[in-house]
């Protein structure tokens, strides 16, 4: 059985709050769904987190996609625009090797 890596696993993070605690609006949302679709293609929602970062509390939907490495940058250039659009000092990607096999 062969076991060298051949994918990434992408893990993110996508606060529903701003810093004020004001939901992020239906438009916003609608963005963020066509661009998960487009960029990442198969994804798995593994649901809600909360959690604190900075001294703000928060609670976010948490993503999970096994990539191409070459899909990398596209994931950081999403991730730049998640940045802007959710006004966030910074977007969470945590992202390692994985042998990914369809058994069937």
């Amino acid at each position: 059985m062969e076991s060298t890596p051949n994918r990434v696993k992408a893990t993110m993070f996508f606060p529903l709050f701003d810093n004020e605690g004001n939901p992020f609006d239906e438009e916003t949302w609608s963005w963020w769904m066509g661009k998960v679709v487009e960029v990442l293609g198969d994804f798995t929602e593994m649901g809600l987190t909360n959690g604190g970062w900075r001294g703000y509390a928060d609670q976010c939907r948490w993503i999970m996609a096994v990539i191409q490495e070459d899909r990398l940058h596209d994931v950081h250039g999403f991730l730049q625009e998640a940045h802007e659009r959710f006004k966030q000092e910074a977007m969470y990607l945590d992202f390692h090797p994985v042998h990914l096999e369809l058994v069937t």
